[in-house]
């Protein structure tokens, strides 16, 4: 069958390869801890794990430090949890434009980082750019025009500056999630790549799809570290690579995490001026919410936090025309079950109240 995707991406859409920049923010994550409590306290009764438990009081108050509305739930957690949305942006659309000539470019890698410093340990929450959700169509002034559902990376076209295109996203993520704090974003576009690959000496990874239509030096089966040129291919090509899919190429793009985390906390550990360094390097390319003084503050303390993994979320995947051009584009809808219970699991999240409102998150 053949495949559509947006139009464009066809553009070079080599966002996926800003995956080499996510693990150095890795590092940086939590850097303050989570004072916001929600004004109004919720009444709970938890329920005895066994006999030998101590019976908790009915009357106690549970205070959640995020408010969650999922499904017909308002779920919370009493864990301080920080959590950060990491974009790749790709070299389309028109940001040294001013006002309405400005014109975003495409988030196609996003993924959040979330750092729980009661568990002391962080996680990543990799999305797929192809996610439908609610999607503002900011104005160039800043102002709030109409939303539309549409796939998840076009909210960073919107806006009249990078800045503005990052809180979009960031936004977009967060009633994805069903009002999910987010404390900041770190941007990067693709032309820091180079620095960061030869930074970190290129990642080990086998190959586990046919390259041959991509890059012949990638056989299938064979376990190499990945020069610039093949971790550009490993991580960018999709349409010409194996069955095609977006999810292949997020899986590839998973493996060459789990192997840069490692990498790049090892040479945090003999050097511990890398990480800040590297962020100095990339800095030119980059728009963030935080700056390098809170960065630095934090990177140590999370060298003793436990890494969790990269969770995903599952779903379907088909073609549709919500971006109204009348062509088909691949359209990504989030299995609601699977969302909720990869939330539960992360944020430690427990059902407070009903809501009987309409949650304009999913299809």
């Amino acid at each position: 069958m053949k495949r559509y995707h947006h139009q464009i991406s066809k553009r070079k859409n080599v966002i996926a390869v800003m995956i080499f920049c996510v693990v150095i923010v890795l590092l940086i994550i939590g850097a303050r801890q989570l004072q916001q409590q929600f004004e109004k306290k919720y009444q709970v009764n938890i329920d005895n794990a066994s006999a030998t438990q101590t019976q908790t009081d009915a009357s106690q108050a549970w205070e959640p430090t995020m408010e969650l509305i999922l499904g017909d739930g308002i779920y919370g957690s009493d864990h301080k949890i920080d959590t950060y949305l990491f974009m790749g942006t790709d070299l389309s659309g028109n940001e040294k434009g001013k006002e309405e000539e400005y014109r975003g470019t495409m988030a196609d890698f996003l993924c959040l980082a979330i750092a729980d410093h009661t568990d002391q340990s962080y996680a990543c929450l990799e999305l797929n750019r192809d996610t439908m959700t609610k999607v503002i169509l900011l104005q160039a002034n800043g102002g709030h025009g109409a939303s539309a559902t549409l796939q998840l990376c076009t909210a960073h076209r919107y806006g009249g500056n990078r800045k503005a295109s990052c809180k979009n996203t960031v936004q977009a993520v967060s009633d994805l999630f069903g009002g999910l704090p987010i404390k900041g974003y770190y941007e990067l576009n693709m032309k820091a790549i180079p620095i960061i690959n030869h930074r970190i000496g290129g990642v080990e990874v086998t190959i586990e799809d046919d390259f041959s239509q991509s890059d012949p030096s990638l056989v299938m089966g064979e376990t190499i570290t990945l020069s610039d040129e093949q971790a550009y291919h490993f991580l960018h090509d999709r349409m010409n690579v194996g069955d095609g899919e977006n999810t292949s190429r997020m899986r590839r793009q998973q493996t060459y995490l789990h192997g840069m985390i490692k990498k790049v906390q090892s040479m945090q550990e003999n050097d511990h001026q890398f990480v800040i360094n590297m962020l100095q390097d990339i800095s030119e390319y980059s728009v963030s919410s935080m700056d390098l003084n809170k960065m630095g503050k934090v990177i140590q303390q999370l060298q003793g936090y436990t890494y969790e993994g990269m969770y995903t979320i599952a779903g379907q995947t088909r073609l549709g025309q919500a971006l109204g051009d009348g062509l088909d584009h691949t359209e990504f809808y989030m299995d609601e079950k699977d969302r909720l219970q990869k939330l539960t699991e992360i944020y430690h999240l427990q059902k407070i109240a009903d809501y009987e409102g309409e949650e304009e998150l999913q299809e």
